[in-house]
């Protein structure tokens, strides 16, 4: 087999990775980069959805501003991202470790018992949703 000059070989395998990877850039491209781009382009339009989209500018994002709903929106989001989700995995995983722990001491829990052990931490997070 005639070995190919080290340079050549190189381009030869970033071709061949390339090729492999391809599907998931065009993936990639096609439904993230694509509508992440338009996105931003008609947040600066006037677009009903049908029609062509209106250039306006900053004035959507001016009127967000002043928008009372916008701020509530956005304080009740980062209170449940900031509250309840770190407490709802925290109590999840305080669970699991106990779980976890008792059967390492051989705790010879019947499967009904295993059950109510699992069924709390979906408890606990349906609850946790629920209080917010």
């Amino acid at each position: 087999m005639k070995q190919l000059p080290r340079s050549r070989f190189r381009w030869k395998q970033l071709g061949t990775g390339l090729l492999f990877v391809s599907p998931w850039l065009i993936g990639f491209a096609a439904f993230v980069i694509y509508p992440l781009v338009y996105n931003i382009y008609l947040g600066f339009t006037e677009f009903s959805g049908f029609g062509e989209p209106t250039w306006i500018g900053t004035d959507n994002y001016e009127r967000l501003v002043r928008d009372d709903l916008f701020w509530r929106s956005l304080y009740n989001t980062l209170y449940y991202t900031l509250l309840a989700v770190p407490i709802g995995v925290v109590a999840a995983l305080v669970l699991a470790l106990g779980h976890e722990l008792a059967d390492q001491r051989d705790a010879d829990l019947p499967s009904g018992d295993r059950t109510t052990v699992g069924a709390t931490g979906v408890r606990a997070l349906v609850c946790i949703y629920l209080a917010t």
